[in-house]
């Protein structure tokens, strides 16, 4: 299945703010998608490069604080965190492009709350189809510089059916997908409980949720244990470009 990699978007057929509207109504309003902005989020997922699927714990605090935790079982583990302007992975500091692919991730689960919050930078691609043949309508927004999200959107439900994010640097340009299905309303906000992941249009695996908490969420939660919060950081997606 492929996905804005290979999708061709035509001339927009409404406004920005059409589209928001009819995303917020699908998401239980703009004001409670505002409003949920930390939870947990129970499940498993599985990765076609390990071969089997892992017990998942991810916690999210809008915009820009990610911790994922996946147990796959004899002693094999993996901790990806984001917070702010800082990344870690097993506990060690990271730079560029794992930077960037967990401050996407972290962007892609505050959908379509950060399109709301940042709206007079989300443009309008217009319709197009995508790999299954669907019609879908698109909106982007750019950040970071080299960070640019997608989503592709149901004009029926309103709902975002998938997402495309992309790193984009010098000598390099990664893309990474993903579908949403099964939706369930939490704390009277829409999530979606199954997710398809793909890169650059290649399926590498999924994730099936069980449950979700909403639920504020400590600053420690998205540090290493030796590293004390950072209290000054302000929202990395304000500066947007």
């Amino acid at each position: 299945m492929a996905l804005f990699l290979y999708a061709v978007a035509y001339e927009a057929t409404a406004d920005v703010n059409t589209w928001l509207d009819k995303i917020g109504k699908a998401y239980g309003g703009e004001k409670q998608v505002l409003a949920v902005s930390a939870f947990q989020q129970y499940g498993v997922t599985y990765s076609t490069m390990r071969g089997r699927e892992g017990k998942m714990t991810r916690s999210y605090r809008y915009p820009d604080h990610l911790r994922i935790a996946i147990d796959y079982g004899e002693s094999d583990s993996e901790l990806r965190l984001v917070a702010g302007p800082r990344s870690w992975r097993q506990n060690q500091a990271t730079g560029d492009p794992f930077y960037s692919a967990m401050i996407l991730q972290a962007t892609r689960l505050g959908l379509p709350a950060v399109f709301f919050a940042h709206k007079k930078y989300v443009k309008d691609g217009g319709e197009y189809k995508n790999g299954q043949g669907e019609t879908l309508h698109l909106l982007e927004l750019q950040f970071h510089t080299q960070n640019h999200i997608a989503v592709g959107i149901d004009p029926e439900t309103g709902r975002i059916m998938e997402s495309a994010s992309t790193i984009i640097m010098e000598n390099f340009k990664m893309q990474f997908g993903t579908r949403y299905d099964d939706f369930r309303e939490v704390n009277g906000r829409l999530f979606a409980f199954k997710e398809t992941h793909f890169v650059m249009g290649r399926e590498t695996g999924y994730t099936n949720l069980e449950r979700i908490v909403v639920e504020s969420l400590p600053d420690k939660l998205f540090y290493p244990e030796n590293v004390a919060p950072d209290k000054s950081e302000k929202d990395t997606l304000a500066g947007l470009n």
